[in-house]
């Protein structure tokens, strides 16, 4: 792992900080704008980063608002919400860029805050992770991060390697993306992977061997953030559901990369989408 850890080690990756311990040190996912939370009674602040001194994610669940909101949710893509199958609004290019002015004014106000640390969220189906799949919006999404680095000098950006799901991305396209990225002025990369188009590998699902034991995941799940070690110039952080802390954080050491995020809570999400 790397000598000078650019995030606090041991973190959490969350939606909000609602049945969080208090000294666990978090990602904490904060949406830009009010129509872009992931579930309604979303409420993470800037004031919560802080007092919390919670590392902020800068986000916005894009189609994937359609869980909550009887609105049509936004996003960079005609495609359906994988979660609900509502289809979103298509922002066209101007109106993305009148969004992306979001960012940077949450960035100028983290700055102002004292926060020298961020995170831009580009995966999770998200509304960044769609604007990258976007013809020509890739571009823009380079030009957000050189710009948001100009204000936020420690700013990394959370990316999904591969989709793990039929017709997504594969790592080839990941490590491209994550390459141009780190050029643009990126620090770091929060590598994840999975889409809610297959939602058993997004939150890997427990499975059962011979119908009855259940089978505990190995954290197979390594493999896909591992694609980008020795390939960017910039620290990796594998950001997935953690199964075995001790065994996780050995792999994570041997493979090289700078650390581990535990990311449990999609899990929770699908739980509750279809009760």
């Amino acid at each position: 792992m790397s000598e000078k850890p650019l995030l606090p080690l041991g973190l959490v990756r969350v939606y909000d900080l609602f049945g969080v311990e208090k000294d666990v040190p978090c990602l904490l996912s904060v949406p830009v704008t009010d129509n872009g939370r992931r579930f309604a009674e979303q409420t993470s602040t800037i004031e919560q980063v802080v007092s919390s001194q919670s590392v902020p994610l800068l986000d916005h669940a894009g189609a994937e608002a359609s869980v909550w909101t009887q609105e049509r949710a936004v996003s960079a893509l005609a495609r359906p919400s994988f979660l609900t199958a509502r289809k979103p609004y298509k922002l066209n290019a101007k109106e993305f860029s009148a969004l992306a002015q979001a960012y940077e004014t949450m960035a100028n106000d983290l700055q102002k805050a004292g926060l020298n640390t961020a995170v831009l969220a580009l995966d999770d189906d998200g509304l960044l992770a769609s604007a990258l799949e976007a013809p020509g919006l890739e571009y823009s999404i380079e030009a957000l991060v050189t710009q948001l680095s100009s204000v936020i000098p420690n700013l990394g950006v959370s990316l999904c390697v591969e989709a793990l799901a039929p017709g997504g991305h594969d790592a080839i396209t990941g490590i491209a993306r994550a390459q141009k990225l780190a050029t643009a002025g990126a620090q770091f990369v929060v590598a994840s992977c999975g889409s809610w188009a297959f939602p058993p590998l997004k939150y890997r699902k427990t499975t059962k061997a011979r119908g009855r034991t259940e089978v505990a995941q190995n954290d197979a799940w390594l493999a896909s953030p591992a694609w980008l070690l020795g390939k960017i110039k910039c620290p990796v952080y594998a950001c997935g559901p953690i199964q075995n802390k001790e065994k996780a954080s050995l792999s994570a050491l041997h493979l090289g990369f700078a650390g581990l995020i535990n990311w449990t809570e999609p899990r929770s999400i699908v739980e509750n989408l279809y009760k």
